[in-house]
């Protein structure tokens, strides 16, 4: 599974347990009737090919192409919308940011489509902020950063939420 190079320190260190992925169409969601397993397919080609399954180890690789960091076990999946993180999934999610420790709020403004801190200077000017406290408003940053115009954080895109535990690192 790709992450981000942080992401991948994150979960070396035991504080990223969760990434969200965006679904796309053509993938599916299985689970077996009276069976734990989940099963996450991709259609490609007219073939089902699996992609995600609980109970499952992945490789946790910092970029397309290169070697594992680590291995992590899947343990869930869930099909939700990117707001619907909770604070508590959001800190799962490995984000940490200087402001959060200070309890300083995050903003998201819709006509500028951008995020800013309630110390900012140009906090007053932005009457249509949406306030987004602690974890949430770190990973709606980090969330916009990596899909910067299409899938951003207003629009609340379908993600698969993938819950996992580190199994394995290197050496």
């Amino acid at each position: 599974m790709i992450f981000l190079p942080d992401h991948c320190k994150a979960i070396i260190e035991g504080r990223k347990t969760q990434t969200r992925r965006l679904q796309k169409l053509g993938h599916r969601f299985i689970s077996g009737r009276g069976s734990p397993d989940r099963v996450y397919y991709t259609w490609y080609g007219g073939k089902k090919i699996l992609k995600w399954q609980v109970g499952r180890e992945y490789s946790v690789q910092p970029g397309r192409g290169e070697l594992g960091v680590a291995r992590i076990k899947l343990l869930d999946i869930k099909s939700e919308r990117v707001q619907a993180i909770t604070e508590e999934d959001a800190k799962a999610e490995g984000v940490s940011f200087e402001y959060i420790a200070k309890g300083t709020s995050v903003y998201y403004s819709p006509s500028s489509q951008s995020f800013i801190d309630s110390s900012h200077f140009l906090f007053d000017e932005m009457p249509d902020r949406e306030k987004l406290q602690g974890y949430r408003g770190a990973f709606a940053i980090v969330w916009n950063n990596i899909y910067k115009k299409a899938n951003n954080w207003l629009e609340n895109s379908w993600v698969w939420a993938l819950t996992f535990e580190l199994a394995t690192t290197p050496g």
